[in-house]
């Protein structure tokens, strides 16, 4: 039997979690086979709507990647997408998904092994709980 492999997508904040997954890569640190990476100015300017198209375009876990609180260059970007995520946590088992779908996370640019961790335990999350029940519905 083939073994299920996760597909993530994560969305990086170009001013820290970016910087740290092209470190990441350039140190060779495993991550994720097929992770998705899509690099926005400001981890606010995500929507709940991102996530949720995100969720429909074969991805089993999405992980939001924002500079550190009180360090976020567009001031308040990082806390809008932290209070966007936490409530659609509490909204995805209403369309049959679980919330450990969906993370975030903060780092600064020189995180690169953390970056590398943080997507590889999240992979493993998804492992366990197995394929997205949405995964490619439009």
């Amino acid at each position: 039997a083939k073994s299920f492999e996760p597909q993530l997508a994560c969305f990086c904040c170009s001013r820290s979690a970016a910087r740290a997954q092209e470190s990441a890569r350039c140190l060779n640190y495993p991550l994720p086979v097929g992770l998705k990476i899509a690099e926005v100015p400001c981890a606010g300017a995500i929507s709940a709507d991102h996530l949720l198209k995100t969720f429909q375009q074969n991805v089993d876990a999405i992980v939001v990647l924002t500079c550190h609180p009180d360090n976020c260059h567009s001031e308040t970007g990082n806390r809008m997408v932290n209070d966007r995520v936490t409530r659609l946590k509490q909204l995805l088992p209403q369309i049959g998904l679980e919330p450990e779908r969906l993370m975030i996370g903060s780092l600064a640019s020189n995180m690169s092994s953390e970056f590398a961790r943080i997507l590889n335990e999240q992979k493993e999350i998804i492992r366990k709980i197995g394929p997205s029940p949405i995964k490619g519905l439009n």
